[in-house]
C-alpha cells in the first residue's frame, strides 16, 4: 500500500492537565513523529504511548532522550517505535495552554 503522508496537526497540552497533550491518534502504526515544539516553560518533551486510545498510557521507552526545550521553539523528530496511540509529555506543569503541531512519518 502506498504512504500518502499525513499533514501537519495539532496537540494542545491544557494548563488544566499540566503535562500531558489529549490523546493523538495517527490512523495506524508509524516510526517517526516530527514535533513542532512551541515555547514552554523549561523541561523535557517525551512521548507516552498505549495500544488503545482509552487506555493507560505509559512512557515510551524509545522517544528517549527526550527533547529538552526552554523559552525558544524548536522542531525534534521522535521514535514511535510503531506505535498508533501517543500523548506528549512534559517533565514540568506549563504555566499556560501549549499547542503542539506534530506529523507522524512512516520510513
Amino acid at each position: 500500500m502506498p504512504y500518502a503522508p499525513k499533514p501537519w496537526a495539532a496537540a494542545t497540552m491544557n494548563v488544566t492537565a499540566n503535562t500531558t497533550t489529549e490523546a493523538i491518534d495517527l490512523g495506524r502504526v508509524f516510526d517517526l513523529l516530527a514535533i513542532d515544539v512551541p515555547a514552554v516553560n523549561t523541561c523535557s518533551i517525551s512521548l507516552k504511548a498505549c495500544r488503545t486510545l482509552g487506555g493507560t498510557y505509559n512512557t515510551l521507552g524509545s522517544s528517549t532522550p527526550a527533547v529538552n526545550v526552554g523559552a525558544g521553539s524548536v522542531y525534534e523528530m521522535l521514535n514511535l517505535g510503531g506505535m498508533q496511540y501517543v500523548k506528549l509529555f512534559a517533565s514540568v506543569n506549563q504555566s499556560a495552554s501549549r499547542t503542539f503541531y506534530y506529523m507522524p512519518i512512516a520510513t
